[in-house]
């Protein structure tokens, strides 16, 4: 596990940083980034790195989440890790997943706002990808072939379960962030004479959202137990899990806030609006689903056996080996 120590220094770096409303890359902040470390907390002790294993960076993906960070920082360390020398280091870097149409390099949109590559699976192939040069649309982003630098021949399919596996664990974190403010809310607002705390139906939307937000916490660390080697069987469940925790979490966090909830000058809508941008990277609850349905299916086992098979840590530990 991560030295609390360490996990203290990340978040006050992180508070340095400029805040939750800058979305574009600040090299700045990326050099400050490299010149702590942090960047290389994943990288192996050969290549110079701590060698801390991705189950074991759980708590820095809640931490980032709950900044509502717009940087893939974890990103990064998992693209130095598995691509050593290969990956780019001029800027930070995405992971995503990728497809060929069209004579054309097609992604989802992306989580991050502030990253200078992507990482993708393109078939058995890992590539980068320079995010500068992408043309961009609502829901995808697109280059040609020759825009993209091979950086190793496989291991292509394990990048977007990654991928997914982070950003569900940034969920997590982040409707932590969401439970927190609401609860600070309902204590401090009063309404008849006596806080909101005090009515019981507050406190029922109160558990229900603490549910929720515990529920794709859980899930989240089911999956990045696996570390490397999550599938995206699992990777997906616990994006669902995610995704159906935030509609919950959102819907009663606005409720009970109100109108001032919806106020730009609150921090709340903020926070919403970037759940509600990560429930959609990826695909959303529907795309997950089915991908889980259909391995169910296939299965043939019972939905017991079958979530413990999914979440089952593969033997040996593969998780400190790089894809290189």
């Amino acid at each position: 596990m991560i030295d609390p120590v360490i996990l203290e220094q990340f978040g006050r770096l992180l508070d340095r940083a400029s805040g939750q409303s800058r979305e574009a890359y600040d090299p700045a902040f990326y050099g400050r980034m490299e010149e702590s470390g942090f960047l290389d907390l994943l990288v192996t002790e050969e290549d110079g790195g701590a060698n801390i294993a991705l189950r074991d960076a759980f708590p820095l993906a809640i931490s980032l989440g709950r900044r509502f960070s717009a940087d893939p920082i974890l990103e990064t360390m998992v693209a130095r890790r598995l691509l050593g020398a290969a990956c780019p280091r001029d800027g930070f870097v995405s992971l995503g997943s990728a497809r060929l149409a069209q004579g054309e390099i097609r992604i989802s949109a992306l989580p991050d706002t502030a990253a200078c590559h992507v990482v993708v699976g393109l078939g058995e192939r890992v590539v980068t990808l320079p995010l500068g040069t992408a043309e961009s649309t609502v829901a995808k982003m697109r280059w040609t072939p020759a825009e993209a630098q091979q950086a190793l021949p496989a291991g292509g399919d394990r990048v977007a379960p990654i991928a997914l596996t982070i950003l569900a664990a940034r969920m997590a974190g982040a409707m932590q962030a969401v439970l927190a403010t609401t609860l600070d809310h309902v204590k401090v607002r009063r309404q008849f004479g006596r806080a909101l705390s005090a009515f019981q139906a507050v406190q029922q939307q109160i558990a229900l959202l603490t549910e929720e937000a515990a529920a794709a916490h859980v899930a989240a660390a089911a999956a990045m137990d696996l570390g490397e080697a999550v599938s995206p069987v699992a990777a997906a469940a616990a994006k669902l899990r995610a995704s159906e925790a935030s509609v919950t979490v959102t819907g009663i966090a606005h409720a009970l806030h109100g109108a001032i909830g919806v106020s730009w000058e609150h921090a709340l809508p903020h926070m919403t609006q970037t759940l509600r941008e990560w429930r959609a990277a990826f695909g959303a609850e529907s795309a997950m689903a089915d991908r889980v349905g259909r391995a169910l299916m296939a299965s043939g086992d019972s939905l017991s056996h079958f979530a413990q098979a999914v979440f089952q840590p593969a033997e040996p530990e593969t998780d400190a080996l790089p894809l290189r």
